[in-house]
């Protein structure tokens, strides 16, 4: 006997794709099975889509890993912005940076490579070169910080 098909239009409509859904869907695989299984392939699997979709948003799997750390440090606290000295928010900074690396392991071996510039790496990357030149850093040393 043969199984009845279901027309398109009586399905739900799937939900549309985008960026910041892609994004999040990773960092659920990333959670769940690890940076090695959150490709573009799983990824889209996981939207129920086909792979070739994810690229009209994400270029390839290392943009991917890299939109994904830039939204995990969009989670970074500016909370100790103004809490002790410059020495003390510049640690504190660079302990909640190293929390997410060792959250999410291999993002810390892709951080090396992919050297992200999202918002939130660049403003990452300024809170640190800020402070570096509160603490009294020389400019030219600071900016290798």
């Amino acid at each position: 006997m043969a199984t009845p098909t279901t027309s398109r239009r009586e399905r739900p409509a799937k939900r549309a794709l985008s960026r910041e859904w892609i994004i999040a869907e990773t960092i659920e695989i990333m959670r769940a099975e690890g940076l090695e299984k959150a490709t573009m392939r799983r990824v889209a699997q996981a939207l129920d889509t086909g792979p070739a979709s994810l690229y009209v948003y994400i270029a390839n799997t290392a943009a991917l890993h890299s939109a994904v750390l830039d939204e995990l440090l969009g989670t970074l606290s500016a909370a100790n912005a103004t809490e002790g000295d410059c020495n003390e928010r510049l640690e504190a900074l660079l302990r909640q940076y190293a929390n997410i690396l060792f959250a999410y392991p291999g993002l810390a071996r892709s951080a090396l490579l992919i050297r992200p510039t999202g918002a939130n790496a660049v403003l990452l990357y300024d809170r640190v070169l800020g402070l570096l030149l509160e603490g009294g850093v020389a400019v030219d040393r600071a900016a290798w910080g």
